[in-house]
């Protein structure tokens, strides 16, 4: 299982950024985790004509749903489209705000996603939490034949958070904030540090970061993770690609910056 970085910025006007997206990969399928600004563009590069699998999207802000309803126009007929509960509205609001009928999503499979739900896309098997961000939003627990992922969007501290991802060969983290930060964003959205506790309270296998604060550097958030996890931290770039699986089957893979 491959993870790929199609886009990771946490605000706009980062040069050549894209908003969240990442595209995850085993054999022949294809599972894309959220659709921010830019993801249409790098998915025509990364897939060449191949088909998605499916598609995640964890919560409606901008950043992970601005290309959207370009990604769903293209989707082959049937393919699923996994909403958390309670976002259907949102949805309509999108399509109503640029003037859309439901044909720009008529070939996905809308289903809506609870910390019940169960649902198997290829060779994925995915499983849910919630979380807190303020509006419908959920945690998902991906598994694979050679490996887990667990991918945790913007969302603040909750207490069932380690047992949902006790044992994930990798955890991607959204990290907006660092430890020292303080306000209302604390509640809705995770420190690096607190990234760091919940690895190494799960034992995971590796703690990927990524969403990191556009106003400071990725090596201050680097070094606080790493400081409260103990294990292996790194930090994601757009265009880089790691391996989801057990420490002795792969090592980290880059590509262009």
């Amino acid at each position: 299982m491959e993870l790929s970085v199609l886009g990771n910025s946490s605000r706009y006007l980062v040069p050549l950024g894209a908003g969240t997206s990442y595209l995850l990969s085993e054999g022949d399928a294809r599972l894309l985790l959220d659709c921010g600004n830019g993801t249409h563009l790098r998915l025509a590069q990364v897939l060449e004509g191949k088909p998605l699998s499916g598609v995640l999207v964890s919560h409606f802000h901008l950043d992970n749903v601005a290309d959207l309803l370009p990604v769903a126009f293209s989707l082959a007929p049937g393919t699923p489209l996994l909403i958390p509960t309670g976002a259907e509205a949102r949805l309509k609001d999108v399509l109503r705000a640029y003037s859309m009928d439901r044909s720009w999503i008529q070939n996905a499979r809308l289903e809506g996603l609870t910390r019940k739900s169960k649902v198997e896309i290829g060779p994925f098997r995915l499983t849910f939490c919630n979380v807190g961000h303020g509006c419908p939003a959920v945690g998902a627990r991906i598994e694979g034949p050679s490996g887990t992922l667990v991918y945790l969007a913007d969302t603040g501290p909750r207490p069932w958070f380690a047992d949902f991802a006790r044992g994930a060969d990798v955890l991607l983290v959204h990290t907006l904030l660092l430890d020292r930060d303080e306000g209302e964003a604390a509640r809705t959205n995770l420190t690096a540090g607190a990234a760091g506790r919940l690895a190494r309270e799960a034992g995971v296998g590796k703690l990927a970061l990524s969403h990191v604060p556009f106003y400071g550097n990725a090596e201050e958030s680097h070094a606080e993770a790493k400081g409260a996890f103990g294990g292996e931290v790194v930090v994601l770039r757009e265009g880089q690609t790691i391996p989801v699986a057990k420490a002795d089957q792969g090592t980290l893979a880059t590509g262009p910056a």
